[in-house]
């Protein structure tokens, strides 16, 4: 759902509603390296809609969203999202690292 338009639409309000207590924005955080694997690959695929339907209005509105929920990737509040995702890459188990990179490309 979230690479059609309405499906990252519908997504992302579902997020917003649900703040840091999202499924989503809590699987990122996640401490089991599958879980925080597949919810990285959706907030890739996310990114990616939300940057082809850029000139939608609609999809424009749930750009804070989006922001919010790559911001639920970032372990603390001192550390970016990018720093965090960058730390990932270096760790040695390739699923998380190949989706870590996935995220960034998709940024």
């Amino acid at each position: 759902a979230s690479c059609s338009r309405r499906g990252c639409i519908l997504v992302l309000r579902q997020t917003a509603s649900g703040g840091a207590a999202d499924p989503l924005a809590r699987l990122l955080r996640s401490s089991d390296a599958r879980a925080k694997v597949g919810a990285f690959a959706v907030a890739a695929q996310l990114c990616s809609s939300c940057a082809q339907f850029a000139a939608d209005g609609e999809v424009a509105s749930v750009q804070p969203a989006l922001r919010a929920l790559i911001a639920a990737v970032s372990p603390s509040a001192g550390t970016a999202p990018g720093d965090a995702l960058a730390a990932l890459v270096a760790l040695p188990a390739e699923e998380l690292r190949v989706a870590a990179l996935r995220l960034l490309l998709g940024l």
